[in-house]
């Protein structure tokens, strides 16, 4: 999984997420990942809630399913203002990701 900051403003930025599947067929997923001092606006390729400190992320009904070295890539617009957004503890369907 990556995250990136594709670009950023004083108070907000448009981050990036390519979900890579290195195992067996997934049929629907889920991701969550702790953003504190983030506030999700607006999010695209899947169902966004943002619930404070932790973001969760449903697939859309076009992306759930991926193969083996499948990927998904979805993104969003947040507020945040400091220096780089945080983007920790990644989790995809109950695993950590690296």
């Amino acid at each position: 999984m990556t995250h990136r900051v594709v670009s950023q403003w004083s108070n907000g930025y448009t981050g990036e997420i390519v979900i890579e599947n290195r195992g067996a067929l997934i049929n629907g997923w889920t991701l969550t990942f702790s953003a504190p001092g983030v506030t999700v606006s607006q999010g695209w390729n899947g169902t966004w809630t943002d619930g404070g400190d932790i973001v969760r992320v449903g697939n859309a009904s076009w992306n759930g399913t991926l193969a083996t070295g499948g990927t998904a890539t979805i993104g969003y617009n947040a507020s945040y203002s400091g220096g780089t957004p945080p983007f920790t503890s990644p989790i995809l369907n109950g695993v950590a990701c690296g």
